[in-house]
């Protein structure tokens, strides 16, 4: 597979912002949970390498 032509279809109940935000919070709740716990604070940065 060619990751850089790789597209995602999902439906949801809520409009497109709303689910760009929940997905959004849901994700960097997952990524500060034990064992990964990367440093989340990097993306309110505008960075998006939680880690090395």
């Amino acid at each position: 597979m060619d990751a850089r032509r790789y597209r995602m279809v999902v439906t949801s109940r809520t409009d497109y912002v709303r689910t760009g935000a929940l997905v959004d919070e849901k994700l960097r709740h997952w990524l500060a949970q034990p064992p990964k716990r990367y440093n989340v604070d990097t993306f309110a940065e505008g960075r998006n390498e939680p880690a090395e």
